[in-house]
């Protein structure tokens, strides 16, 4: 898979009726990583920076995923940041309404996620900050912390 950071384009955004996701829903990100060979995206939608909890979007073999991470580490180092998060919830979104899974039915793999949300941050970062580059690892536990 090869996934790269990008704006997505008005050709995607009506190729994957973005804006009838987007009614009523405080969506504000214009940009995601994408693999188009795999037909897989995945953008945030949402943060919330007090608690701090992250909602994302994941579309893959022709479902949509909605799912929660909440912060509960960051480590930084020389020429990195290291996050940790928790998956707090996952759910499949099905003709316009959401369907409850468990995450081992999903069958979505956490190593993918971990490596799209890097290349997200990493991307996002780059753009606000051309004479900086960092290198983003993220890491995802299922479980309580």
């Amino acid at each position: 898979m090869a996934f790269i950071y990008e704006k997505i384009s008005d050709l995607d955004r009506a190729k994957y009726d973005l804006d009838k996701l987007e009614v009523g829903r405080p969506y504000s990100q214009k940009d995601w990583v994408i693999d188009r060979e795999s037909n897989i995206w995945l953008r945030q939608v949402f943060s919330e920076r007090e608690e701090p909890i992250y909602r994302w979007m994941l579309f893959r073999n022709d479902y949509l995923y909605e799912f929660t991470l909440r912060l509960i580490d960051v480590v930084r180092e020389e020429g990195s940041i290291n996050y940790k998060f928790l998956l707090t919830d996952i759910a499949c979104i099905f003709k316009d309404r959401f369907v409850g899974i468990d995450f081992a039915s999903s069958g979505i793999n956490i190593v993918t996620i971990e490596e799209m949300i890097s290349i997200y941050k990493d991307g996002s970062y780059s753009v606000r900050n051309k004479d900086s580059r960092l290198i983003f690892n993220v890491f995802i536990s299922l479980g309580e912390v």
